[in-house]
C-alpha cells in the first residue's frame, strides 16, 4: 500500500504590511527612474565635462544604455 504525502502549504501572505511593501516599491521605482535620468544626462555632456568626471564618451554611452532597473548598490542602501 502506498502512502501519499502532501507538500506543505505556502503561508498566506495576506495584506499585512502591504502598505509598507507598496511604499518600498514606489521608492525603488522613483530611484530607478532618477538614476536613468542621471545616466541619460551623463551621455549628453561634452568631452571636457566627461573628462572632468573621469569618463570617456564610450563610458558615458555604456552607462546610459544600462537597464533602468540596474541600480547601484550604494544608492539602494540610502
Amino acid at each position: 500500500m502506498s502512502t501519499l504525502t502532501c507538500a506543505p502549504s505556502r503561508p498566506f501572505l495576506g495584506t499585512t504590511g502591504l502598505g509598507e511593501r507598496c511604499k518600498r516599491l514606489c521608492t525603488m521605482l522613483e530611484l530607478a527612474f532618477a538614476v536613468r535620468r542621471e545616466r541619460r544626462a551623463l551621455c549628453g555632456l561634452d568631452e571636457r565635462a566627461l573628462k572632468d568626471l573621469g569618463f570617456t564618451a564610450s563610458d558615458a554611452a555604456r552607462e546610459a544604455n544600462r537597464a533602468w532597473f540596474d541600480l547601484p548598490q550604494d544608492r539602494l542602501q540610502g
